[in-house]
């Protein structure tokens, strides 16, 4: 596929400061294209697992403060983007990662996968989503990186 023939876009939005800045690198991108923009953020219930395990608080604690934060960002994005005059679909999913990424990329006929990382802590996890979505899909995916 060409880029040209590039019109709606998956990206997976993460909560941090560095992937709000990666976000706003891809805007002449997006714009270039005219992208149709499905944002996406995905609440990992086995995240939640550990980081209640590691905090001692509570996992519907963790699952709300993950719910607040993942909009927070994802409200921001879509802000940016309507600011931007390109189309914009926002969703929250609890799930498998990998699940939820292919059922959007589906339901709304992605032609690319963005993910974001940080550079110096990706995680085995992120490795492994990577590696699936490779295995899984026949679009491109690409990876941003901030720090």
């Amino acid at each position: 596929m060409a880029f040209s023939e590039l019109r709606t876009v998956l990206y997976l939005v993460t909560t941090t400061s560095g992937a709000l800045e990666a976000f706003e690198k891809m805007l002449p991108f997006f714009k270039k294209h005219n992208s149709h923009l499905v944002e996406l953020f995905v609440i990992d219930p086995l995240v939640i697992i550990d980081i209640s395990r590691f905090s001692g608080k509570s996992r519907a604690q963790i699952e709300i403060e993950h719910e607040e934060n993942g909009w927070r960002y994802l409200y921001e994005i879509e802000e940016t983007t309507k600011d931007a005059g390109l189309y914009v679909e926002v969703s929250l999913q609890i799930g498998n990662p990998l699940d939820k990424i292919l059922e959007k990329r589906k339901k709304y006929n992605c032609d690319m996968i963005i993910l974001t990382y940080q550079i110096t802590s990706i995680t085995k996890r992120q490795e492994r989503l990577i590696q699936d979505l490779l295995l899984r899909t026949s679009v491109p995916i690409m990876l941003v990186p901030f720090n």
